[in-house]
């Protein structure tokens, strides 16, 4: 079963992955086959991108980072929204050895 959001069961699809990944399923079901036998329910509450790697299923970068942190997800964001705003506000004149045009671009994205 998926951690996280949704929880919902997956199947494995190893036919699309590359050999250390196939190694990598055939030590998860040896350790899933021990804590079987050893009446062991191993709880693998794994990031929401883990468990799409492991059923091949596409990562949602925005998304995905937010269901896993919250925070960092607001920073990029932000990111996002300040490099749009610069490539709006379009080249500006270039900067000068004393810093001052940077100044006056920073000025102008904070009124942005």
């Amino acid at each position: 079963a998926g951690g996280g959001e949704g929880g919902g069961a997956f199947l494995p699809a190893p036919g699309r992955q590359k050999r250390a990944l196939l190694e990598s399923y055939n030590f998860l079901g040896q350790l899933l086959g021990v804590a079987l036998r050893c009446k062991v329910t191993p709880r693998w509450d794994l990031p929401r991108p883990v468990w799409k790697a492991l059923v091949a299923q596409p990562l949602e970068p925005e998304e995905d980072l937010a269901a896993m942190d919250a925070g960092a997800a607001a920073v990029v964001e932000e990111l996002s929204a300040l490099q749009r705003r610069a490539a709006a506000a379009g080249p500006g004149p270039g900067p000068s050895p004393g810093g001052g045009d940077v100044a006056a671009a920073a000025a102008a994205l904070e009124e942005a």
